[in-house]
């Protein structure tokens, strides 16, 4: 079994994983913003957060932080976003499917920008105001990206499409 002793190490580990999750993420919106199901890329988005969210909560902790409801949010979203990939998007799935995507990414994205104000001194001076402003700002886009997502599929033909079928204009193609 794959076990990381040391903090510094395990802290090395989450954080790649949280930035190569971030970025396939980004790509993953990318397609669902386009219209288009899950494919491997969703796939491989998936697992890699899984990885992210369940080393997160390895890190020796006395209290519930942010990092700890982040952590159990986006489990909640991984879980929805996996079974939704298993009931091939299809009808009611496609939404929650939307849904569980853009909050894993939210969550990703909620961390690394509190954490580029632990990180930063310039920032980490600002203060406790500028990190809420820019959190907030950050939850108003994901909003917004949440439901143009969920806006991109069109659940009321009752189809059945496979994992790489791609819409033009909310309309399956035909093959």
């Amino acid at each position: 079994m794959f076990v990381i002793h040391s903090p510094p190490a395990l802290a090395a580990f989450h954080t790649a994983a949280s930035l190569v999750g971030l970025v396939i993420g980004l790509l993953v919106l990318r397609d669902l913003l386009g219209s288009r199901r899950p494919a491997g890329l969703a796939i491989l988005f998936l697992a890699v957060m899984a990885v992210a969210n369940l080393s997160g909560f390895l890190f020796p902790s006395r209290h519930i932080g942010v990092g700890h409801v982040s952590g159990v949010i986006s489990i909640v979203a991984l879980i929805a976003a996996v079974v939704a990939c298993a009931m091939r998007c299809a009808g009611a799935w496609a939404p929650v499917y939307a849904l569980g995507v853009v909050t894993l990414l939210y969550c990703d994205s909620l961390i690394a920008v509190f954490m580029v104000f632990v990180r930063v001194p310039f920032l980490h001076q600002a203060g406790q105001g500028s990190v809420l402003g820019i959190q907030l700002l950050v939850l108003g886009i994901f909003v917004g990206l949440g439901l143009r997502a969920v806006a991109s599929f069109d659940s009321g033909r009752g189809h059945d499409p496979d994992l790489v079928t791609v819409w033009r204009g909310g309309q399956p193609f035909d093959t």
